[in-house]
């Protein structure tokens, strides 16, 4: 009985954020409720070691295993057995980054980290000095609902609204939802 999915990496995680280098890769399986491998999917790209770096995203639903690339804004939807069934292009662009972008990243991943205030101050510091990047990447973050939608969010922290644009399972854009940007789904 298969329904998870294992990565394993990244190749190089132990390098300081935002230094240039080889892209991170993971190797990435199905496994069944034991963790047991079933089937190798391969390695992919993980992602790049920055704040608001692009990145691979993930969304498991009862039948599918979604793997979205932030790079380029194309999903690959797999069915259990590790089969690619089809490419979903979330039609998501790159955009520019704001100084708003940047800080409000820092911010949550410093507060993510449940520091002392005094370690969180130096940690702040040292990613404000950071150059923040010149382009978003296409998409933030995968969603799957258990209608089997696909919900790619577009928006990043410092942005004004959530905007969430739903994907029916065949790949259709069926339209983009703006919600308050404190509000969570």
């Amino acid at each position: 009985n298969t329904g998870a999915f294992a990565m394993q990496g990244p190749n190089d995680s132990r390098r300081p954020p935002n230094v240039e280098g080889e892209p991170l890769t993971a190797s990435m399986w199905i496994a069944d409720n034991l963790g047991e491998k079933v089937v190798e999917l391969g390695v992919f790209p993980f992602g790049q070691n920055r704040i608001l770096g692009e990145r691979t995203r993930f969304a498991l639903s009862e039948d599918s295993l979604y793997v979205g690339t932030s790079a380029t804004g194309a999903s690959e939807a797999y069915d259990h057995e590790g089969e690619r069934i089809r490419t979903i292009d979330s039609r998501a662009t790159k955009r520019l980054s704001s100084d708003a972008n940047y800080e409000k990243a820092v911010d949550d991943l410093i507060t993510f980290s449940g520091a002392d205030v005094e370690t969180m101050d130096r940690a702040r510091a040292t990613y404000s000095s950071l150059p923040k990047p010149d382009s978003l990447p296409a998409f933030s973050e995968i969603f799957v609902n258990p209608q089997g939608f696909l919900w790619v969010e577009l928006s990043f922290p410092g942005d004004e609204t959530t905007i969430l644009r739903a994907i029916e399972p065949r790949g259709t854009i069926m339209g983009d939802l703006h919600l308050p940007v404190d509000l969570r789904v």
